[in-house]
């Protein structure tokens, strides 16, 4: 019986002292993301559009010179977006690197940029002429 008894504690003792890995958490890196919202056309500042950084859909709004920031962003790739009303929504892709200072900078264009008039129709006749219609 203390045969038995000397034979548990040794195989526990020697369980207790192999199951003890040294397992690391790596710790969480970060990085900056800066950047200015400015109109196409003119290059001026954007106040108040809205900036949305994915996959974490944290949202921020610029400033008065159209000035943005996120702080301690953990490492990984983004995109962001930026919005605001009376303009087209822009997106730009983002690698986060430990301890860099990434920025951004986005052109908006007018909702409007893309709204082209028609073009007259010309017919072709079976000569190959162009007539057009008036």
């Amino acid at each position: 019986m203390k045969t038995l008894q000397k034979i548990l504690i040794l195989i526990t003792i020697c369980l207790f002292f192999s199951c003890g890995e040294e397992v690391t958490i790596d710790s969480v890196e970060f990085g900056v993301i800066t950047g200015k919202v400015v109109g196409k056309s003119d290059f001026e500042p954007i106040e108040n559009a809205k900036v949305t950084l994915s996959p974490t859909n944290n949202t921020t709004f610029t400033d008065v010179n159209g000035e943005f920031s996120y702080e301690e962003v953990p490492v990984n790739e983004y995109s962001i977006e930026a919005s605001k009303e009376g303009f087209l929504n822009s997106f730009e892709p983002v690698s986060v690197e430990i301890g860099a200072t990434i920025n951004v900078v986005f052109e908006m264009q007018v909702e409007t940029a893309f709204n082209v008039p028609p073009t007259t129709p010309r017919i072709v006749n079976a000569n190959g002429w162009f007539f057009r219609y008036r």
